[in-house]
């Protein structure tokens, strides 16, 4: 947790984050920046206050992957943005991922140039997609400690990130526990088995 006027979690030229929750930063800039390249692997960033897209990426040269992550809750701005206007050279994936109720008024991501898309993201507006992506709510519940080391967002089963991933590239979760890689069916974002009650799964 920390305030900063920029990148008030972590800022670096290069940045992988596996297995981590960034949370409850507030600061005038984004929460997590990046000059070049991006990893956000089974992790969430969740919960911070931003005047920039909570996780900010090089409008020129970024190469970003959000795989098996969730942002969310994140604003005044947006979740997942470019520091400036959009470039030809940006590459972003999403895959597996989700982002909602992000930005005030509601914006997921500042911008969807050059955003691809593989498995089953779940984002609750148009503003990562014009067409690739259909808005629908991950019902998440507070973040809270569901298992492992760190704070997750639970889902219902009724939660359109229940068992739809598809093609995980993760072995494990966000907790370190074994993904379903045999039928390639998992929950989209970063937990992937049932936490607390029967009835709600950790992401």
């Amino acid at each position: 947790k920390g305030y900063s006027s920029f990148a008030s979690a972590v800022v670096a030229e290069t940045l992988s984050l596996y297995n981590t929750t960034v949370q409850d930063n507030r600061g005038a800039g984004s929460a997590v920046a990046t000059f070049n390249a991006l990893r956000l692997v089974n992790s969430t960033v969740s919960r911070n206050v931003v005047g920039k897209p909570a996780v900010e990426y090089s409008s020129f040269a970024a190469f970003v992957t959000i795989d098996n992550s969730t942002i969310a809750y994140n604003g005044p701005a947006a979740g997942l943005g470019p520091s400036g206007l959009a470039g030809s050279s940006m590459q972003v994936l999403l895959r597996n991922s989700i982002l909602a109720h992000n930005g005030s008024p509601l914006k997921n991501c500042a911008t969807y140039a050059g955003l691809w898309y593989q498995g089953t993201n779940v984002v609750n507006d148009w503003s990562c997609a014009d067409a690739a992506i259909t808005p629908s709510d991950p019902q998440l519940m507070p973040l809270a400690y569901n298992g492992g080391p760190n704070m997750t967002h639970a889902i219902p089963h009724t939660s359109p990130a229940y068992n739809t991933g598809a093609n995980c590239s993760q072995t494990t979760d966000l907790r370190y526990v074994a993904r379903d890689l045999v039928l390639y069916v998992e929950d989209v974002s970063e937990v992937t088995i049932e936490a607390l009650r029967p009835d709600l799964k950790a992401v």
